[in-house]
Formats: C-alpha cells, structure tokens, sequence
C-alpha cells in the first residue's frame, strides 16, 4: 500500500472500501471526506481504490442488460441478433443491404452512456480500427448514428471461436498451437505500429476463422485501447487515465494499477503472455477461483506483487487436471509436459515478467522468440549471463592476456616509428584501436569494482556518486559496437573445430537423451501414482540438470588460433564484449533500468531511484510522525522498562511498526527489503511474500555467554560433517543493536539477487538457506545491515535466560518452540539420521508436526519476540572464529566463521544456545542461512 496505515486503519479500510463501492463515483469525494475526517493516509487509501473501480469493464458487468435491437434497422443494416456485449458497446450480427449485401458486424453504444467521455473512446476504438488494414485484424466498413442519437460503427463480420476454444476443439498439439499465436502477434504487432495498444487481449477478442480451407486468428474489439499518436493520444489518455479498464485475468500488473502511467505495448504483450500460458497448457497464470473470491484491490495487489509458477510446474502438481487436458492437445500429460519443459516455460514467463522492463520490450520480440523454439534455436528467455566470466577473465589468462597486449602494443609502436609524413596519423590511430580494448576492459573492470564496493548500500549521500557511475558506464558503452566488430575479424582468423570438440558435443548431446529419459520416466510414475515429495524434489532436480545440459549444448565451441597473439587478443574481446552486454542487460545488468543479480545486486539506476526515496519514506511526513511516537517512548523509562531511558535518533531506511504486545520490544520495518509488515488484530505482527525484514531493537545488558551446564563437544570425525563446539563461559557487555526479528526469507533474499536456490519458491515465506559466508555478507551488506556478531546472537537469543536453551534445560520444553530432526523429520528423511547420530542416538523427543524446513514465525518466539533461534536454520555471524580468552586467530582459521543455532537436520543437543558452528567462508549446507542485524546509529 503507498500510504502507512495502522491495524485499526486497515481493517477500517476493508469496510469503507465495500461501502463506497455501492456509491456512485461522483458520490467518492464526499463519501472519503464524511468518513475519513482528519485522517489523510486513510483517506488517500481509500481515494486510490474507490479510483480502481471507475473501470468501464469493471462497471460494464453491473450495468442492466438493455432490450435487443435485433430485427430493427440501422441505417442500411439489418440487425439479426445480439452477438456480444462489453461495458460500452453491444455488438449485432447483421445484413448489410446496400450498396453491396454481405455479413457485417454492428457495434451500437449502450443506451444511457452517451456521455462525451464515453462517446470520446468509442469514436476513439472506430478511428482506430480505421488506421488499421491486416489480415488478421478485423476491418472496419463505416459507421453512424441511430435514429436515437446512439454512435455505431460497422465491422467485419468475425464467425469463429475463441482461440483457445478452436484448439481445443480440434485438438491442436502445441506445434499447430504455436503457429496460431504467431498469426494473432502479427495482428497485434500490426496495431502498434499503428500507435494502438489493444489493452483487453483474450480468448473471447482473438477469434478463429477459417479462410481458404485454414485457420485465420482475427483481433477484435478495440473498445479499451489506447492511441500512442497524434490527437487520438491526448482523447485516449485523458479519457482513461486512473480508471481499470480490461479484463482482470489478462490484464498486466501496470494496467491494473489506476494511478499508472506506464501502460504501453509491454501491456499488451503481458496480455498475449496469459495467452500464450493458456494455449499451451490449458490453465491459467493464476488460479481463476482464487481470483474470483477476491475483491477488486486484492487481485490488484495479487498481480502487483506475485510471479506465476511456469507452465509444466503446474501441470506437475495438478496431475489430474493434466491428464485431462493432454487429450485435447493430442498427446498424454507425460508429453505436454515435457514439451513445455524449458523454452516454453520461460518464454512465457519472460512475457509475463511484472516489471515492464524485463518483459519482451515487443510482440515482435516475443514472437521472435517463439519461432526461435520452433526452429529448436536457443531462445532469449533463457540466454544466460555472462558477465561474471570477465571478472575471472585476467586470471584464466594472464600470461596470455599481458603477452597479446605486450605484443600488440610493440607491433604498433613499431608500425609508428617506420611511418613518416601523412601516415603518421593513421599508424597513431592504429596504435590507439590496438590498447583500447585493453584499456576499456581495464575501465569496465574498474566501474564494477566500484559499483561493488562504492554504491551500497543505496543511500542519499550516494546519490552523486552513482550519477557520476553512470555517466561513465554510458560512455564506455559507446564503444560496444566498434569492439563487436573487432571480435567478428578476429574470429575470422579461428581455426575450425577440432575433433575433440565434435565428440564433445555427441557426448554432450547423448547425456541430454539420458536426462530427457529419466525425466519423461519420473513424470510418468508421478502422473500414475499418489503424491509423493520426493519423487517432486527428484522430477525438479532432473529439470535443473537438463537445463544446464542444454546450456552447455548451446555454448559455443572454444575458439582458437594459430599464434598465441590472435589467441590473446580475441580472449580479450570476447570477454569485453560478453562484460558490456550484461551491463546493459535489462533483467540483469548494472545499467538496466530494473536490474537485479546474485553478483552485483540491484543496478545502479535502481539504486539511485531507492536512495533518491529513502529519507521520504522512512523520515518525513506521516514517516517523521510515527518516529516521534517512537523516540518519545524508548526515552521514558516507564512507558519501556526495558530499554532504561534510551535515547536514539530517527534511523534512515527503518519505519516504526510499534511495541510487540507480548515482548514490549519496538519493531521496525527495513523499507529496502519489502512492504512494512501489518499487525494482526492481537497486535502480531504478520509475514507475506512481500513482506520486508522485521527489525528488533535489542536493549543492551550484560550476560553470561558460553556453555550453561557443562561444555559439550563433538570431535569432528566425519570429514563431511560440521563441527560442534561450546566455549567455556564469560561475562560479555552488549550495547543496544537492531536484530531480524526472523530468519531472512526466501522472497527477502530474492528482491536483492533475483537467485533462487534449489526448489524454493517465492510464494512461501521459507527461510533462505546454502549459501556461503561470502553471499550471505554481501546481500546484507546490499541491504545496508551486516551479519550479527556472536555476542549479539547469544544475548538475544538467550533473551535474559541462562539455561541450555531459552526454554529451559529439560528437551521436552522445545515443544512448540523450535523446529528441529525429530520423529516427524526421522520417518520422511531416514538418511538424515546418520547426521544426527554423531550428536545423538536418537532424534528429540518432540514433535514439529514439519519433516523439513517451516514457515519464519510458525513456531513460538523467546522474551525478546525472535522466531526460530533453536531450528529451522543455523545462522551465519560476522566473527571469524577465534578463542574466547583472546589469543590471535590462526592463520589457518582466518577464513572461517561461526554458525549459531540449531536446524531442522540436527536434533537438540546442537540447538544448544551455547553451540557454535565453525565453518569455511565458502562452505554451503541446505540448513544453514541467516539472520540480519543493523547498528544503532546515534
């Protein structure tokens, strides 16, 4: 939601929202004013919904249906029957009687809606059907008025099916399918050349006809679009702009937002993306139930903030309902499944990417990429990154890459001094086209450095610095076609492939075969037997293995040259050339618009834009208001005991959610990793996917950290296991600090590297595990917070206890507290106990009713409101390890870290508070995530 809202506001929303839906929308104004009172943030809440609703399409469907026309004349045409109707028009089939007699199709304006805005886009659909002359798009013959004053136009008559409804129909497998798209693309890719965005693409508007004994799709109804050029432009936007107009189910998150600006071709090609989803495998993006229980903000924020699964994963897991659609694409599910598997999967979720700047930026785009599939070439929807070669690009060849430049530098310098007169300025150019791919590599590697060491995290002090970054990585990406084609004249050099290089490939061709196999053969066994997670975690491992057996299909064979010099030079260019393309790609590239990845993070636009809005959102206005409450509170000793009077400062990037009912801690909303959490009616706090980390200011104190009851130790005899370790114990002093209230998410960790480790999904609110030291440290660093120091872990952990764990010292009283290998674990993962053996004989005696990891914040808290402190995931802290009577590390253990805490792979006895994890910087387990902290700034 844009404006900050409390529990009490939000549940007031809900009942306003429904009440002044039933009004008329001249009636919102005084309705927001009358009830809303003082209150601003509620009000222009409520303002942004009730704007959602004054939709034609939404509005359409509330309208009486007005008595048929049919049988009358209209002008020269005979009406025959009411054919369709939308929330502006109704459209009749009819007989033109002259001057020519042929089927025609007559759209008449609704009676009562011959308002001027109105009557504007239905002149505004006629005009732009009349710019139009395509095969498959439906033509326009003229138009008039009725004897009753009410506009029509005439069109072609389209008699066909629904696109979807024709395949099914016939029966069309997903090759027959495709074709069909390809044909409604160039209708739709004819409009936008037109300056017409369609905005209300779906089935029942692309109808199939047959034309000379084959199918033709047409594209009809332009009643919603809008104009890109001239006067019809100005019509079109003034007439539409803050209203939903559309239909839900297709409609493009941008559209469906009524203060957007941002609807343009990308919001058809979204539209044609559900489509698309919907032909090939007969379901859609998101679950039309779901969406039907929802009122109208609901589904918008649904499309605002969630990403579809691809098309064979829901197959997959609705194994019935794709055994009953396979027949009609002529095939079985085992089939349909496998040929959506890969291309088509990602085809379609690059259509349907939410941010308009990682969408296909065309329909021609997205069709070429359809006919990339079909020729079985590689697609751009999977084109992997290839940024991150360039960084280790110099040490793979650093004898080679100093020679070549070495030598290229002489052979220029030599070239000079035998010039004389007017070829003394071309030997001077040649010099400088030899040194400069070293010295832009040289650049880009410098600018990559600094974006990832200088901009973060995104800040306002920063915000000059990353302008200045950005006009340098434009100007160094002015070269990128002149180093292209210096890399396309060095390759003609190449010799031609070897043999060890064509039995690769057949090697590489016939391991694809094997996993295609294994994989048609566990999809076939999940098809006809019960559900079973382990044969879902086997088909999603041998999905991933394909893919990257296709990758490598794909890559290009190595390329090689008869003098080390070529060789030298074309590494150099391939690797500048790969570096400049991924930081200009939009998904993924530091100069993309919305830019994210695992090696850099967000881009540096993005940042800028976050840093530009940070001090707005979390320290003035209604922001500065909740921090003077917040302040006023932790300085009273008596309001907050626990924090003895402190005082603080407003923090950048943190927003006050209020004091924990059951803690009586202060809980802060990180503004740059998600959306403010909400409180419950008892005052909880709630996680969703797009829920940002929750921060706890922890009050200072004093306390006994280290082993409670004796010092437990585990030797490490199993060179595959993680060593476990107590430290004797100490007093330590902790000042106040902010720690993640839970451990951070998988959709968290999404939002700062768009990576998404094994079978995680952005739907649930798991928290993030196997990743290393290193990446765990980088991202929260991105963040602006840092990994907690095992002082900070302890105390908070312990929470003002003193016992083996925060529940107490007896196992038993984990119950309900902690999620850790217990009989539940036991029984689904029987090779886990051997893990758990080298700390125990047998699993803790409780049951966490969850075999594997839980939701953040399903199980219990401690006194100071911190969720899965005992399991669920040991979490990465900042220290290295070290000896706590302050002997100097080790050389040899400078490079390793602690782990805190239990999971849901070790029983009890490891989820001692006291119990210490040591571990490499680049060491991963699937248990092992973590849990962020901030300083208090003063």
């Amino acid at each position: 939601m844009s404006a900050i809202l409390s529990a009490e506001d939000l549940r007031r929303l809900d009942t306003l929202f429904e009440r002044g839906a039933e009004l008329a929308a001249d009636e919102h104004a005084a309705f927001v004013a009358r009830e809303c009172g003082a209150n601003g943030a509620l009000a222009r809440e409520l303002e942004r919904l009730l704007a959602g609703l004054v939709g034609e399409d939404v509005l359409g469907r509330l309208q009486p249906t007005a008595p048929s026309l049919a049988g009358t004349r209209v002008g020269p045409y005979q009406l025959i029957e009411r054919v369709g109707q939308g929330g502006m028009g109704e459209v009749y089939a009819a007989e033109q009687l002259e001057p020519v007699q042929r089927r025609v199709a007559v759209k008449i304006i609704k009676p009562g809606l011959e308002g001027a805005e109105v009557v504007a886009r239905f002149q505004a659909e006629r005009q732009a059907l009349a710019r139009m002359k395509h095969p498959n798009v439906a033509q326009i013959h003229g138009g008039g008025t009725t004897e009753g004053g009410r506009p029509y136009f005439v069109m072609e008559y389209v008699e066909g099916e629904p696109i979807t409804a024709y395949c099914d129909h016939h029966r069309l497998p997903t090759r027959a399918r495709l074709e069909l798209f390809l044909d409604v693309c160039a209708g739709v890719q004819h409009a936008h050349q037109k300056g017409v965005v369609h905005r209300d693409l779906k089935p029942s508007n692309l109808l199939v006809t047959r034309e000379q004994d084959r199918p033709l799709p047409k594209v009809i109804d332009f009643g919603v679009a809008r104009s890109t050029q001239g006067r019809l432009a100005q019509e079109t936007l003034l007439t539409q702009l803050g209203q939903i107009v559309g239909t839900l189910e297709y409609m493009s998150p941008e559209q469906a937002d009524p203060g957007s600006t941002d609807v343009d071709t990308r919001s058809d090609v979204y539209s044609l993306g559900v489509v698309l989803y919907q032909l090939v495998s007969g379901m859609m993006p998101f679950d039309r139930d779901s969406l039907a229980g929802l009122p109208l903000f609901e589904v918008q924020r649904l499309l605002l903030s969630k990403d579809p699964v691809t098309p064979s994963t829901r197959l997959r897991r609705q194994r019935a309902t794709a055994t009953s659609l396979a027949p009609l694409h002529g095939t079985d599910a085992r089939a349909l499944i496998r040929q959506l598997s890969g291309d088509l999967d990602w085809i379609c979720l690059k259509a349907l990417e939410r941010d308009p700047a990682r969408r296909y930026p065309s329909v021609s785009e997205l069709a070429e990429d359809v006919q990339r599939h079909l020729r079985h070439e590689p697609v751009l929807a999977r084109r992997p990154g290839t940024l991150y070669r360039l960084g280790k690009f110099v040490r793979r060849h650093r004898v080679g890459v100093a020679a070549a430049v070495v030598a290229l530098v002489s052979i220029g310098l030599g070239g000079y001094g035998a010039v004389s007169g007017r070829l003394e300025a071309r030997a001077s150019e040649r010099i400088a086209e030899l040194q400069r791919p070293g010295k832009d590599a040289s650049r880009l590697q410098q600018l990559l450095q600094r974006a990832d060491e200088e901009l973060w995290p995104p800040a306002p002090e920063r915000a000059e610095a990353m302008r200045a970054w950005l006009n340098e990585a434009q100007d160094l990406l002015t070269s990128a076609d002149d180093h292209r084609r210096a890399l396309v004249r060095a390759r003609e050099q190449a010799l031609p492939p070897s043999e060890g290089d064509v039995q690769r490939e057949r090697e590489l061709r016939a391991e694809l075969e094997r996993e295609r196999d294994e994989y048609e053969r566990a999809v076939g066994e999940a098809l006809e037997g019960e559900p079973s997670p382990r044969l879902d975690r086997r088909i999603a491992v041998l999905e991933a293995r394909i893919q990257a057996a296709e990758a490598r299909l794909a890559a290009p064979h190595p390329w090689r040259f008869a003098s080390f010099e070529d060789q030298g030079r074309h590494d150099l260019l391939a690797g500048l050339v790969t570096g400049l393309e991924e930081l200009a790609d939009e998904s993924r590239g530091l100069l993309g618009p919305q830019g994210v990845s695992l090696a850099h993070g967000w881009s540096v636009p993005r940042r800028l834009e976050l840093a530009q809005d940070l001090r707005a959102r979390s320290l003035e206005g209604a922001a500065a208001e909740l921090w003077e409450e917040a302040v006023a509170s932790l300085r009273d000793p008596l309001a907050c005991p626990q924090y003895h009077g402190l005082e603080i400062v407003p923090q950048l990037g943190l927003l006050p959610l209020g004091r924990d009912p059951d803690s009586g801690l202060w809980e802060f909303a990180h503004l740059l990793s998600g959306e403010p959490a909400q409180r419950n009616p008892e005052g909880r706090l709630e996680m969703r996917p797009e829920t940002g980390i929750v921060l706890v200011l922890i009050p200072g104190g004093t306390f006994r950290m280290g082993a409670q009851r004796g010092n437990a130790r585990r030797p490490n005899h199993d060179p595959h296991a993680i060593e476990f370790q107590e430290a004797p114990p100490h007093e330590v002093q902790v000042p106040a600090f902010f720690l993640s209230k839970f451990e951070l998410t998988v959709p968290q960790w999404w939002r700062a590297t768009h990576d998404l480790p094994g079978e995680a999904s952005l739907e649930d609110i798991l928290p993030i595990g196997g990743m290393t030291w290193t990446e765990a440290d980088r991202v929260v660093t991105r963040y602006g917070l840092a990994l907690p120091h095992e002082e900070q872990w302890e105390y908070a952990a312990r929470a003002g206890t003193s016992t083996i764990w925060y529940t107490g010292d007896d196992e038993l009283s984990l119950q309900g507290h902690a999620n850790l290998f217990d009989r539940t674990t036991a029984e689904e993962f029987p090779n886990w106990q051997q893990q758990a053996d080298g700390l125990s004989c047998a699993p803790a005696p409780i049951d966490d009713g969850v075999a594997s990891m839980a939701p953040v914040g399903r199980y219990a808290p401690n006194a100071f409101g911190l969720h899965d402190v005992h399991g669920n995931m040991m979490e990465w802290c900042s220290n290295p390890i070290y000896a706590y009577s302050g002997e100097p590390v080790p050389p040899a253990q400078e490079q390793e870290r602690m782990g805190r805490g239990g999971c849901s792979r070790y029983n009890a006895t490891a989820a001692r508070i006291a119990a210490r994890w040591p571990a490499s910087t680049a060491f991963k387990f699937p248990a092992l995530g973590l849990r962020p902290a901030r300083a208090l700034e003063r």
